[in-house]
């Protein structure tokens, strides 16, 4: 069977992408990821009508599970999978953190609905669906904030390669998400040792890939930043307020994200 969650916009107003983006599909790992638009009609300041696309929502698809019967005989539009609810809510967040760093604004509800759609694949399905009764779960609400429209431009194929490193991202993110100097530098610095664990010489070695990308990267000004990283887990939070080298910070864990290193 096909089950299918889809992730609502958390906002009233709009996030629109251009209308030359018409590939809305990626795969990650097994789901199928689609983006759900609506077209409006603008009328621009040369007087000429453009059409633009409104996010509406994202879908997270799987296809060929297996019928998940209760012992009451009812259809769980919950699969009997092991680890399902993780799988599906890692995927779920790492979409909503990819959405957060290219428009800066936490637009997407990872509570996705705890009965998803479920539909059948096969003739044998489809006579199992129509002779057998749904199982009836709640759904998770989500709450709707007002922001001004935003314009975004989804680079799916950089989303399907990221998956792999959902981790960092979600550290990334996390870190835009909180307002507190300590948690952003703990937050950003994370997402450098995931990707050089310590080990001697760290600081040369992250100095000498970055300079492919920002040569300002010197490994005097990775270990400040790593002292940075420091100060902000053992020093009260008062103390750590440049803002300057947290945006460094910031930056080199952007810059690692967009060209990571090969495993």
């Amino acid at each position: 069977m096909k089950v299918e969650y889809v992730l609502k916009m958390k906002i009233t107003g709009q996030v629109y992408v251009p209308e030359s983006i018409r590939n809305n599909t990626i795969a990650i790992e097994d789901a199928v990821i689609s983006w759900q638009f609506n077209e409006k009609k603008l009328e621009s300041s040369s007087n000429q009508v453009e059409s633009i696309r409104g996010v509406e929502s994202i879908s997270i698809t799987f296809s060929g599970l297996p019928i998940n019967l209760t012992p009451t005989g009812t259809i769980d539009p919950i699969p009997g999978v092991p680890g399902w609810s993780e799988k599906v809510s890692r995927i779920a967040r790492y979409i909503a953190n990819r959405v957060l760093m290219t428009v800066n604004k936490d637009t997407i509800d990872v509570n996705y609905p705890d009965s998803p759609k479920v539909y059948p694949e096969t003739l044998e399905e489809e006579v199992i669906f129509k002779n057998t009764p749904m199982m009836i779960t709640g759904n998770v609400s989500s709450s709707a904030l007002c922001s001004p429209a935003t314009w975004f431009e989804p680079f799916l194929f950089r989303y399907a390669d990221g998956f792999k490193h959902e981790e960092a991202f979600s550290y990334y993110a996390d870190g835009l998400r909180v307002n507190h100097p300590s948690s952003k530098c703990i937050l950003f610095y994370k997402v450098v040792e995931y990707f050089f664990p310590p080990t001697k010489g760290q600081n040369q070695g992250i100095s000498d890939y970055v300079s492919k990308f920002d040569n300002s990267y010197t490994p005097s000004k990775i270990e400040n930043l790593k002292r940075l990283r420091h100060q902000a887990a053992h020093v009260k939070a008062q103390n750590v307020e440049d803002g300057s080298t947290i945006e460094d910070l910031r930056k080199l864990a952007k810059t690692l994200l967009d060209n990571p290193p090969a495993s």
